[in-house]
């Protein structure tokens, strides 16, 4: 393989490297504000707007964690 080639293998692994993270950072701080309204530590429609997701969406995702039936 080319040394152009290898770079940019390289340059894409380590781009979806960094895809890879911040969608992490996005689920585990998604996780948190779930986590504090299921709490009462922080009101539903602050997470929402934190999250960047609409009342309808967090609140769907908060019922799929913690399920009230």
């Amino acid at each position: 393989m080319g040394d152009f080639l290898k770079e940019l293998m390289a340059d894409d692994i380590k781009e979806a490297e960094l895809r890879g993270e911040k969608r992490g950072e996005k689920r585990g701080a998604d996780k948190m504000l779930i986590e504090l309204v299921h709490d009462g530590v922080l009101d539903i429609n602050v997470a929402a707007k934190r999250a960047k997701k609409s009342m309808k969406k967090f609140r769907e995702e908060l019922e799929m964690a913690y399920p009230t039936k």
